[in-house]
């Protein structure tokens, strides 16, 4: 797993690069922009990116943000002033919904060798995942290949591009494809440039349940 995160051309320099495309081989890259959001005066474009073949949205529609999920989207929008990267002196999971406290996650931008290592697991991310990551690299958790190297890949994104990203993936231990992962990543700074801090919301959701017989 820990050669997944150099496999995509991830480097300490390219962590620090926030111009930079969010992954570095541009043939696994597919962007296609949409409408634009504005936020507190600052424009926005949606866009969606293809990882792995997963869609991954980035500045996505609040219609199109799962509602559990939603109230971390606009706490970046009101409390955070809709700053990216958000200044860490704003980040306060205390402020956020009770419901949403056991699913937020902190994760800090290691640059040498590059990784990502987990400050904050939520309760709740811990029972889903059936392991507490608190205080581990991203490099040392034994996810399956394709699991970890795309988890590598968000993570570099929000880092590198300074983008508000979301993201829903079946939920590798659910028998039921409606059953779903929602993620949601807010780039944060301790210095006022760089990111070097990824705040986010992980929450089981449920799409579309089909109709009993």
């Amino acid at each position: 797993m820990g050669r997944g995160l150099l496999t995509v051309g991830v480097s300490a320099c390219d962590l620090a690069r926030p111009d930079a495309v969010p992954w570095a081989q541009r043939d696994r890259l597919r962007i296609v922009e949409g409408e634009h959001i504005r936020v507190h005066g600052v424009v926005h474009t949606r866009r969606e990116y293809d990882i792995r073949g997963r869609k991954v949205v980035a500045f996505p529609d609040r219609d199109e943000i799962a509602p559990p999920v939603l109230p971390l989207h606009d706490y970046w929008r009101d409390a955070c002033d809709g700053a990216l990267p958000v200044p860490k002196q704003k980040i306060d999971p205390v402020a956020l919904p009770p419901h949403l406290l056991a699913h937020v996650l902190l994760v800090d931008v290691v640059l040498d060798p590059p990784d990502f290592r987990y400050r904050l697991i939520g309760t709740e991310i811990t029972q889903l995942t059936g392991r507490d990551s608190t205080g581990k690299l991203l490099s040392e958790i034994p996810y399956p290949p394709d699991v970890g190297e795309r988890i590598g890949e968000i993570y570099a994104a929000v880092a590198r591009s300074n983008e508000v990203l979301y993201a829903e993936d079946p939920a590798e231990w659910a028998s039921r494809d409606y059953v779903r992962m929602a993620t949601l990543l807010l780039p944060a700074t301790s210095d006022g440039n760089r990111t070097d801090l990824i705040f986010g919301a992980v929450m089981k959701v449920v799409r579309g349940v089909p109709a009993a017989d």
